[in-house]
This record gives C-alpha cells, sequence and structure tokens, in this order.
C-alpha cells in the first residue's frame, strides 16, 4: 500500500508543480496587470491636472488681455475727449473774443 502511495505520488508530483507554477504565474501576472492599471490610472490623472492648468492659464491670459484692451480703449477714449474737450473750448473762447471785439467797420 505504501508503495502504491509513493508511486502516485510520484506520478503526480510534476502535475502539482506545474500547477503551483501556473498558479503563481498567474499571480503575478495579476499583481503586474494591477500595478499597471494603477500607474495608468495615476497618468491619466496627471495629464487630466496638467490639462486643467493649462487651461486655467489659458483663460486667465485671456483675461488679461481683455482688460488690458480694455484699459487702453478707455484711455483712448479719454485722451480723445480732452483733446475734443479743449478744441471745443478754444473755439468758445475764439468766439466769445469775436463777440467782445466787433470788427471795426462793419
Amino acid at each position: 500500500m505504501l508503495a502504491i502511495l509513493q508511486r502516485v505520488l510520484e506520478e503526480s508530483s510534476p502535475v502539482l508543480v506545474s500547477a503551483r507554477l501556473e498558479a503563481e504565474e498567474r499571480r503575478n501576472n495579476m499583481r503586474l496587470r494591477e500595478e499597471q492599471d494603477a500607474a495608468y490610472r495615476a497618468a491619466l490623472e496627471a495629464d487630466k491636472d496638467r490639462e486643467h492648468q493649462r487651461e486655467e492659464k489659458q483663460e486667465r491670459l485671456a483675461r488679461e488681455a481683455a482688460e488690458t484692451e480694455s484699459k487702453r480703449k478707455e484711455e483712448e477714449e479719454a485722451r480723445e475727449r480732452a483733446t475734443r474737450e479743449a478744441a471745443e473750448k478754444e473755439a468758445t473762447l475764439a468766439r466769445m473774443r469775436q463777440e467782445k471785439n466787433p470788427v471795426i467797420g462793419s
């Protein structure tokens, strides 16, 4: 009986070793796949963060450009208004001088 058990064990040993190796290989493959998935998710999250930061920077630059353009227009309008007001004042003064000093011989 012992001989039969020993023979069965000897015959089964390569199968058991093979099964253990296959199970270990499956575990290693699964662990590797989980590590790769985690690395992929981390890289994807980092990409999303970079894209979000890029979009925020682009929006900030667009706002700053719009504010700069708005200030430039306001300053230009103020200069035009000041020039127009100065011209109107000068015209009013010239008219007043003319009214005070009527042309002789008219």
